[in-house]
């Protein structure tokens, strides 16, 4: 990520995925389909992962003791 990418948070985003992890720009062009559906598949799976967390709060069973 950039330098200062995390200021976004002051703006209520909750989250960054990066698309490109270390490769030159060139190459990130070339496969931006394939990069920018791998971190679509990751938000889905994060979005997934705190819905099931939910679900469980809501159980009979969650306690915060």
């Amino acid at each position: 990520m950039g330098e200062d990418a995390e200021t976004i948070y002051d703006y209520g985003i909750e989250s960054i995925l990066t698309t490109i992890q270390g490769m030159p720009v060139e190459e990130a062009k070339e496969r931006s389909v394939e990069l920018y559906r791998g971190a679509a598949l990751r938000t889905f799976r994060l979005l997934r992962a705190g819905m099931n967390l939910t679900v469980q709060k809501d159980s009979p069973n969650f306690s915060l003791d």
